[in-house]
């Protein structure tokens, strides 16, 4: 029994995470930027963008697909209302799902988001901020800016990763621009070097210097 309740436990507590949502969007003050809520009214907010990648921190949970955030003692869920995204109390009626790449879904799409000013919120935030809107058929008004919506952790992630791979990467341009000088100098004196180089020709195309005396060469000239 014992182990059956921490068994459990576990498994809820994989079930459910932490996350901050940023989008990517091809407009710059909208690129990498995350997405916070702020109160319209009786027990609902309304998502706005802010201008860092510093997002409001929400509950994924994985096994019903919700997304939620504590708002004073009650819990308030991500959901759609006439095309507004906002957090509301309430049984939760979307079910949201992430693709490989830390897209958020919903209806198994991430196409739908969009950036808008001038909305005619309750407060009128959205005249100067950006507010989050959805239109999965892509009617959105006019001006409003598509944008998707990522975990920022599996995007952080992956920057990681690129930023490793383009070190690497650097690493390896170095070395061939090293025996790029090196081959320059063989072309214009000793043309088998640079075959032996490709491995192309193999050793036998060094001629009658061989390896040893083409680096003798190589360093003393």
């Amino acid at each position: 029994m014992k182990f059956s309740a921490a068994a459990s436990v576990l498994a809820l507590a994989s079930s459910a995470f932490g996350l901050q949502l940023i989008a990517k969007s091809d407009q710059s003050d909208l690129n990498n930027v995350g997405i916070s809520s702020i109160h319209e009214g009786a027990a609902i907010n309304y998502f706005f963008f802010g201008t860092t990648a510093t997002g409001e921190d929400l509950t994924y949970a994985k096994s019903n697909g919700t997304l939620s955030d504590d708002i004073g003692s009650f819990t308030a869920y991500f959901q759609i209302e006439d095309n507004i995204v906002l957090l509301t109390p309430g049984a939760p009626y979307e079910k949201y799902t992430f693709s490989d790449e830390g897209a958020l879904q919903l209806n198994g799409s991430s196409k739908g988001f969009y950036a808008a000013k001038n909305t005619n919120d309750p407060y009128s935030y959205s005249t100067s901020e950006y507010q989050l809107l959805y239109y999965p058929s892509g009617d959105a008004p006019s001006g409003a800016v598509a944008i998707t919506l990522y975990d920022k952790s599996a995007v952080s992630s992956s920057s990681s990763s690129s930023s490793s791979s383009s070190s690497s990467s650097a690493k390896i341009s170095s070395t061939v621009s090293s025996t790029k000088t090196v081959s320059s100098f063989s072309n214009s004196t000793l043309p088998a070097i640079t075959n032996y180089e490709g491995g192309a020709a193999g050793p036998a195309a060094m001629g009658s210097l061989g390896v040893l005396g083409a680096v003798a060469l190589a360093l003393f000239v």
